[in-house]
């Protein structure tokens, strides 16, 4: 959601009495969001971004200014809910400086549809392939580049999460978190566990039977948006990670085309879920939009 604020523009100095900020509107609604953040629950983020400043000019009253906000929870109904407190918040934000606001929608996403069935399926095409390997030359760029951030907190794997004995696992496989590369599948593991993020794959899996995978294509424990992935982006690894993918795509579609009871599974258990019905992310009468 992107928050407009439009005030009254005036000298800094010789008569602020007559302005009115709307740098200030957007400060204070940061301000206002950071003390929500103690009041939501743990599977819920907010982010933002300054992306209307007013200026560059510290002696003139900013009449213009603006923030772009995205709202996030494992649930679309968790998140229109905290979209109404943080609209809030802007509200009472223009009321304290005597601004106004345009609030405008820029975009929404569901929350994903699990389907254990198809993730199965998918498992097991990829340890019939079988993980790709590293090179030792592939494996100490890897290694490099995991010394460039701070060791991982916690196992890989949502699994590890999850399941005490996965992590025993993981934690044996990973050397402790500390291998460079996950060159080895994951053992399976099917729930329902928060995992944040955000994708627009969730919208499908309300139309249709889904399941993703994960394939590495970047050191172990490297955080994503970060330059350390960027890096990876050209390399062995990650061409490895994608034809793995690939494969073990192509292979599940082949088993559902030959294996009609598969896919009757798969749609079974896809009723099942989306009975509790779709929540649309997207606002009546609103246009998504990109900036």
């Amino acid at each position: 959601m992107l928050y407009k604020f439009s005030g009254k523009a005036a000298h800094a100095a010789g008569d602020p009495y007559d302005g009115r900020s709307a740098l200030d509107a957007v400060e204070l609604m940061n301000v206002g969001v950071q003390f929500l953040r103690e009041h939501m629950t743990e599977d819920c983020r907010i982010h933002y971004a300054i992306t209307d400043a007013g200026g560059v000019s510290p002696n003139v009253v900013q009449a213009k200014a603006a923030v772009l906000y995205m709202v996030r929870a494992n649930k679309v109904a968790d998140s229109v809910a905290l979209q109404a407190r943080v609209d809030d918040i802007a509200k009472g934000a223009a009321l304290m400086t005597g601004t106004s606001f345009e609030r405008v929608f820029i975009d929404g996403t569901a929350e994903l549809l699990p389907n254990f069935a198809l993730e199965e399926l998918l498992w097991r095409n990829m340890a019939e392939i079988g993980a790709p390997t590293c090179s030792e030359e592939e494996y100490a760029f890897a290694a490099e580049l995991k010394k460039s951030f701070p060791p991982a907190r916690c196992l890989p794997g949502t699994g590890a999460r999850a399941d005490a004995a996965i992590a025993e696992q993981v934690r044996e496989l990973t050397e402790n978190g500390q291998r460079p590369v996950n060159d080895f599948l994951m053992p399976p593991c099917h729930g329902t566990l928060f995992t944040p993020g955000s994708t627009d794959v969730g919208d499908v899996s309300w139309l249709t039977p889904t399941a993703q995978i994960n394939t590495a294509a970047w050191p172990s424990g490297i955080p994503g948006h970060s330059w350390q992935v960027v890096a990876c982006g050209k390399s062995p690894m990650a061409h490895k990670a994608m034809l793995y993918a690939a494969k073990s795509l192509a292979g599940a579609a082949i088993d559902l085309f030959e294996d009609a009871a598969l896919l009757d599974e798969a749609k079974k258990e896809f009723a099942q879920r989306a009975a509790s019905g779709y929540v649309c992310p997207i606002e009546e009468g609103a246009v998504p939009i990109a900036l």
